[in-house]
């Protein structure tokens, strides 16, 4: 079953060169109109199914934030139509409809009454929401005290007290700890099993592969790349930091105890053994590692390595240009 379906959607915002241009042009005092028009979202068109986890990425400014207000109904798009079939929850803006003055239950009382849920509704789930949320007596205090991650544990439990037919999260979850956020993408998980539909936008492409089978590349108010998150995480990364084109990757035998060949600039990174194929390198290209060695117990390229024993790791990284103050990641100093 068809969830969420965007045909052909745009969305623009009119710029007045100042106020008094807006009051004539609302006053209707002009046969011509006396603005501009922005484009934040052109032409976009994609359908999403049930129980189907789908990541939204993008550069700042690319129109994802206003694509997820589209699909809520915050704001209404400029041509196009959107359908959304079944129940909606939304994490947009951390903390977006809690009252700073009232506690955390009362918001919560207010946050179900929105979501269309009855009183009794609420206070039957008010238990589980409580337990999720996991914030003792803050519970009954008000929301203006709590931090930002307290906050993000209460919204995120009243949004998924009951199960939604379609959950939108946009960034909400970056700021809680590594055991709620676990927490929280286990239950989405246990969501999606039961056939919720999943929209989740981050600037962390790592829980886009996760946790999406597919992923949409906004750029410029415009689909990028719809494909698998694996694909379009690539290209993505591969936009921030410019494509690195493959080198030949010829084979060289292991020489010596070092087992690289220094003088070899040639790129035998993916032929060594251990190797994985379906990795992707991105970058670009002004550093790159060309090739590696792991020695552990006397052995090259060991299939397996067994603890505290001593490991040594050396790599070869060919400069196209000069750089300063170098740093290696996950570098140790016997290596």
């Amino acid at each position: 079953m068809t969830r969420i379906e965007i045909r052909q959607v745009g969305k623009a915002y009119k710029y007045y060169a100042s106020k008094w241009l807006r009051l004539v042009e609302k006053m209707g005092l002009l046969s011509v109109e006396r603005h501009s028009k922005k484009w934040v979202l052109k032409d976009i068109s994609f359908t999403i199914q049930s129980g189907e986890s789908v990541g939204v990425v993008g550069v700042n400014g690319a129109g994802k934030s206003t694509l997820l207000k589209l699909l809520i109904g915050t704001t209404k798009p400029t041509t196009g139509k959107i359908t959304l079939h079944g129940c909606v929850a939304a994490l947009l803006e951390l903390g977006i409809g809690f009252h700073p003055d009232f506690s955390g239950r009362q918001n919560v009382y207010m946050s179900g009454l929105m979501m269309g849920y009855s009183r009794e509704m609420i206070t039957s789930l008010m238990v589980d929401i409580e337990k999720f949320a996991d914030i003792g007596d803050y519970i009954d205090r008000p929301v203006r005290i709590y931090s930002s991650g307290m906050q993000m544990r209460l919204a995120f439990a009243v949004a998924t007290a009951s199960r939604p037919d379609i959950l939108i999260v946009d960034e909400a979850l970056s700021v809680g700890d590594s055991h709620f956020q676990a927490k929280c993408f286990a239950r989405i998980a246990d969501f999606k099993q039961q056939g919720t539909t999943l929209l989740l936008v981050s600037h962390n492409v790592s829980d886009i592969v996760k946790h999406c089978d597919r992923a949409i590349f906004l750029k410029n108010g415009a689909i990028e790349l719809d494909g698998t998150a694996r694909d379009v995480t690539n290209r993505y990364l591969d936009e921030l930091f410019g494509k690195q084109f493959d080198a030949a990757a010829d084979t060289a035998p292991v020489d010596g105890s070092l087992g690289l060949i220094l003088t070899d600039q040639r790129d035998l990174f993916s032929s060594r053994r251990g190797y994985r194929a379906e990795e992707y390198r991105w970058g670009q290209g002004s550093a790159k590692i060309i090739d590696f060695d792991i020695q552990a117990g006397g052995e090259h390229y060991p299939v397996a390595i067994d603890s505290n024993s001593q490991t040594d790791l050396h790599v070869n990284v060919l400069f196209e240009q000069d750089f300063d103050s170098v740093v290696p990641g996950n570098a140790d100093k016997k290596s």
